[in-house]
């Protein structure tokens, strides 16, 4: 277990005592050994670290949170194999020395992406949002090179948006703790940026082991994650992505269901940040694309072609438009990861309390002879959907809410209806969700 910028080794004896304690591998410590490696790149806290964990198996060395090739040298250089670590650390991605990023044309685009913050270099220069993001994109794309089958703990702080700060002043130190870190040369970003810069470098949060703190509040001041490396990366579109856009649209729907390129290049100019594009092999193999909303209700009086009207920036629903991914591509499964992903940043993200949608089934034409509300209400054995999109939708923590007749005329299959769904973000499972759990302004399915 490596700690980068162990201080005094405190979190690896913390580890190691769980480990011992609390772990099936506690017993078997005498046979199967774990090692406690603490770096950092101050002497003084080497010494302090070698002390902490004297009765404990270690090592301790020299390393930098801005050269993870360096480090990787010199774990191979004491006998350690790097496919056998596990990396963590705590606070200190933010605190790394800066570095500024080198891909131009990647920090170009990101100047349409909505960045902010307060960043400045160590000669007291600003550093603009975008280029401030590139560089802690670029920092953990280094770092992805060392990401093993153990994965990276990473428990982060961050700053808030001010208009959230003001409204939550009672709750949050962010007032004072944005501006001092911004002018000592630390670069503090937003809980669903840090997440979504760890995607484009290729590392994504494990399901079910992500905290954020506080847990209760509309906004996240810390999260931890646990990060592995997968075979795609995540970013927002620009323009230029257009024209795969729409191949990839043309692909995943019949004509009467597509969405438009006029539509799509209009999400992207009018809120990037919200849509998101997998690549895997140097192309785009799937895309999610969502809106935010003041209230879900609207959703049952507006049909599908004018749901782009509801669209506001400072919405507490997150609503899903869509999600596509390539047919050669299916075969990678990138649809679970893809809508997770997305409802993790949701999750992270200041004044956003709920995620909604108005999916279509999948499977009606073979149950036609159904009432619709027959058919949505039909479960197998074991409690899930029968319909594969409705599964697909709850075993991630949906509620299935209510058919949204004449949502989408155009939609033959499903006799023009949509069906209502909402992710509670904060009390998910993935079990089958019992019926209801409505939203405000929402119902349960019944057969009235």
């Amino acid at each position: 277990v490596v700690d980068m910028g162990c201080g005094d080794g405190t979190l690896l004896a913390r580890v190691y005592e769980v480990i011992r304690t609390q772990s099936a591998r506690g017993p078997l410590l005498a046979t199967h050994p774990v090692q406690m490696v603490g770096v950092d790149y101050n002497e003084k806290a080497l010494q302090a670290t070698a002390q902490t964990l004297a009765d404990i198996p270690h090592q301790v060395l020299r390393g930098d949170i801005g050269d993870p090739a360096a480090l990787h040298q010199t774990l191979l250089a004491h006998d350690i194999d790097p496919a056998a670590v596990l990396h963590l650390r705590s606070f200190l991605d933010h605190d790394r020395p800066w570095v500024a990023p080198q891909d131009a044309a990647r920090t170009a685009a990101r100047l349409q992406q909505g960045h902010e913050g307060v960043y400045v270099d160590t000669d007291g220069a600003a550093i603009p949002p975008h280029v401030a993001v590139q560089g802690l994109v670029e920092h953990l794309e280094r770092w992805s090179h060392l990401v093993n089958r153990h994965g990276l703990i990473v428990l982060e702080v961050h700053t808030l948006p001010p208009t959230t700060v003001a409204e939550h002043l009672d709750l949050s130190e962010n007032l004072h703790f944005d501006a001092y870190h911004a002018f000592s040369s630390q670069y503090l970003v937003e809980a669903q940026t840090f997440l979504m810069a760890a995607a484009e470098a290729g590392l994504f949060p494990k399901p079910g082991l992500s905290k954020r703190y506080p847990a209760s509040l509309p906004f996240s001041r810390i999260t931890l994650n646990v990060f592995t490396r997968q075979p795609y990366t995540l970013r927002h579109p620009t323009a230029a992505d257009l024209p795969a856009l729409w191949t990839l649209e043309k692909t995943c729907w019949a004509p009467p269901l597509r969405t438009g390129p006029e539509v799509l290049s209009e999400r992207i100019a009018r809120w990037p940040q919200g849509q998101f594009v997998l690549e895997m092999n140097g192309e785009i193999a799937a895309v999610v694309y969502t809106q935010r909303i003041d209230n879900p209700a609207a959703l049952k009086t507006t049909p599908w072609a004018e749901v782009a009207t509801l669209h506001t920036p400072t919405g507490a629903f997150v609503q899903l438009l869509g999600l596509n991914v390539l047919p050669h591509a299916r075969s990678y499964t990138l649809s679970d990861p893809l809508l997770e992903f997305v409802l993790q940043h949701s999750s992270c993200t200041s004044g956003v309390r709920q995620v909604v949608g108005v999916t279509r089934c999948g499977d009606y034409l073979t149950h036609a002879h159904l009432p619709y509300v027959d058919y949505i209400l039909l479960r197998e054995s074991n409690g899930q959907w029968v319909d594969p999109v409705l599964r697909f939708h709850t075993s991630h923590g949906a509620a299935v809410l209510q058919i949204l007749p004449g949502y989408r005329p155009e939609d033959q299959e499903n006799a023009g209806n949509g069906v209502l769904i909402a992710y509670e973000l904060h009390q998910r499972s993935g079990d089958p969700p019992p019926l209801g759990g409505a939203p405000a302004g929402t119902a349960p399915i019944d057969r009235s």
